[in-house]
C-alpha cells in the first residue's frame, strides 16, 4: 500500500504502486519521475531511459513495478520511500495524459475552491488569469471572481506582475486553502494569442 511505503515498510521488496506522473527530471544517467496519488508522492528512479521518452509519460496514470528503496533524514529516521525501477518496461501506462487541455476552456478559479471538487485530485485542470504576485517557485493567479497559488514545475523567465496566462496543474491542498500544484503556465499577450513561455512548456502541455 502506499501508506506502508511512506513509512519504509517494504525495503529492498519488489512493489506494485499505481498513480500519475506529475513531473520528469534528470539526475546524472538517471530519470526522476515523481508520481502523485491521493495523499502521497513517491520517486521513481529509472535507470534507463531517455529523457523525451519520460515526458511522454507527463499527465498519465501509470503503474510501476520497481524495487521500494527507504529514504532516510539526517537522524537516520524513516522519511519515505522511492522506488528503483531498471527500465521502461518495469511502467505500464494505465491512463493516457489528456491531450485536448490547450484546445479546451479554461474552468472559473472558484470552480477549484469549491469544496465539492477538492477529491479530484488525479486530473489536471486548466484555468486562467492574472499573475497579482511572484514569489520563489510559485504565483499568485486571478480572475474576475477568486484567485489561486500555482506551484511552478518552471517559471518563465519573462513573466512579470500583470500578465495574462494560462496554468495546467493538479488540484492539491495548502494549509488555508487549495492550491495549483506542478503548473505550467504559458503567457498570453495583450491580444490573447498564446506566447510560449519556454520551450519544454510547448512540448508537455498537450
Amino acid at each position: 500500500s502506499s501508506q506502508g511505503l511512506q513509512v519504509g515498510r517494504y525495503e529492498a521488496e519488489w512493489v506494485n504502486i499505481d498513480g500519475v506522473v506529475r513531473r520528469v527530471r534528470q539526475a546524472d544517467a538517471r530519470l526522476i519521475l515523481t508520481l502523485a496519488r491521493t495523499g502521497a508522492r513517491f520517486d521513481v528512479i529509472l535507470e534507463n531511459g531517455t529523457l523525451a521518452d519520460a515526458e511522454e509519460l507527463i499527465g498519465a496514470k501509470v503503474i510501476v513495478n520497481g524495487v521500494a528503496e527507504r529514504i532516510l533524514n539526517r537522524a537516520g529516521q524513516v522519511r519515505g520511500s522511492r522506488l528503483l525501477v531498471p527500465s521502461r518496461e518495469n511502467i505500464e501506462v494505465a491512463r493516457l495524459a489528456d491531450s485536448d487541455l490547450l484546445t479546451r476552456e479554461p474552468i472559473r478559479i472558484r470552480e477549484l475552491l469549491d469544496p465539492a471538487g477538492q477529491q479530484v485530485v488525479t486530473r489536471p485542470f486548466k484555468i486562467e488569469g492574472t499573475v497579482s504576485l511572484i514569489r520563489q517557485g510559485s504565483v499568485f493567479l486571478e480572475d474576475e471572481d477568486a484567485s489561486i497559488e500555482a506551484l511552478l514545475v518552471r517559471r518563465p523567465g519573462e513573466l512579470v506582475v500583470g500578465d495574462r496566462v494560462t496554468a495546467v496543474g493538479y488540484l492539491g491542498l495548502g494549509q488555508l486553502r487549495p492550491l495549483l500544484e506542478d503548473a505550467r503556465i504559458e503567457r498570453l499577450d495583450a491580444q490573447g494569442e498564446l506566447v510560449v513561455a519556454n520551450a519544454q512548456s510547448q512540448r508537455i502541455l498537450y
